[in-house]
């Protein structure tokens, strides 16, 4: 039964550690709706603080504005608070990934109103497959890799996947079962985008080789999560081994201590470098990475390379630093 796997894989997950409420992203689908009915399942066993975020962005007319009746339909059902955002995302190639940020924005806004400090979504194993295909096809690396994680920070708050362990078949099967109402989003069957093409066309095709194609994924999506985590551990300890400078707007590391570390390793450490120096990896990307490890490597006495403004990669000695330039001269 899903509601004793759910129990049980918040439970050993610990998503709902340090308490203080958590908000449900709900759309209408039916993944957000079964999320919405097991946690209101949840919180009265438990006590729970639940409420609920809703993101109406207007894109398929009444179809949206039918989500959102359903959505205040249930939380009034179930005396559930529920907050509302009505905002087109910016149209475009990127209307997606716009869309994600409006409703990462909103979610954060609902926590901090309802003083939650616990966000959900509705990503289950199916969700988890496609986007580790869509890591491969973009040749991401080892996190990448790893896909989704049950839990992990996103600002000041933590965001957890609490469907993670249930398939979409198992999902729909207990909608039917205890009949949880919900909507249809038409747009995931659009071609126009890659993740839908995934689900389509590539993990069907997969299927044929594997019938358990998703499980299999998600398997070994959580092995290498597992190695991923040991990594971290290991480059956390080469950064404090190296640092000869960590503070907010600029790291530096002793060259000869970080040369003699493996390419891997090197990686790591220039990502926790710029992390550390900027507070975010948000626009650091694999050949930024390569080409500072490149200047660092490189014989003669030093060399820099122009990171996103305003700030750059600089080898000086037996220094390499990511800091913050203080004017347009200085870049």
């Amino acid at each position: 039964m899903i509601f004793s796997r759910f129990k049980k894989f918040v439970r050993e997950n610990d998503l709902l550690g340090g308490g203080g409420g958590v908000v449900l992203a709900v759309s209408g689908g039916v993944d957000s709706m079964v999320m919405l009915d097991l946690f209101w399942r949840l919180s009265v066993l438990q006590g729970i603080s639940v409420s609920v975020a809703h993101v109406n962005y207007g894109l398929r007319g009444r179809d949206s504005d039918a989500d959102e009746r359903l959505v205040r339909k249930i939380c009034e059902s179930r005396e559930l608070q529920l907050d509302v955002l009505r905002k087109r995302p910016s149209k475009g190639k990127n209307l997606q990934d716009d869309a994600r940020l409006v409703r990462y924005r909103f979610l954060g806004e609902t926590a901090a109103k309802r003083g939650a400090r616990i966000i959900a979504t509705a990503h289950h194993m199916d969700d988890q497959a496609e986007t580790i295909l869509l890591h491969v096809i973009r040749g991401s690396g080892l996190r990448g890799l790893a896909g989704m994680s049950a839990k992990g920070a996103r600002g000041p708050l933590t965001l957890i996947r609490p469907l993670l362990f249930a398939s979409r078949k198992e999902i729909e099967i207990y909608a039917k079962r205890h009949r949880v109402q919900s909507r249809r989003d038409k747009t995931n069957s659009k071609s126009a985008y890659t993740r839908n093409r995934i689900r389509h066309s590539l993990l069907p095709a997969l299927a044929k080789f594997n019938p358990r194609i998703v499980e299999a994924l998600c398997e070994m999506g959580k092995r290498l999560k597992g190695e991923d985590d040991a990594l971290a551990l290991v480059a956390l300890e080469a950064f404090e081994d190296s640092a000869a400078v960590s503070e907010q707007g600029r790291v530096s590391l002793r060259r000869s201590i970080f040369c003699e570390f493996p390419r891997g390793l090197r990686s790591r450490l220039l990502r926790l470098a710029f992390e550390k120096a900027t507070g975010s990896t948000a626009d650091l990307n694999a050949d930024q990475i390569d080409k500072m490890d490149s200047i660092a490597l490189k014989k003669g006495p030093g060399g820099q390379y122009r990171l996103r403004a305003p700030w750059k990669f600089v080898r000086d000695g037996d220094l390499i630093t990511i800091r913050s330039s203080a004017t347009k001269c200085d870049r």
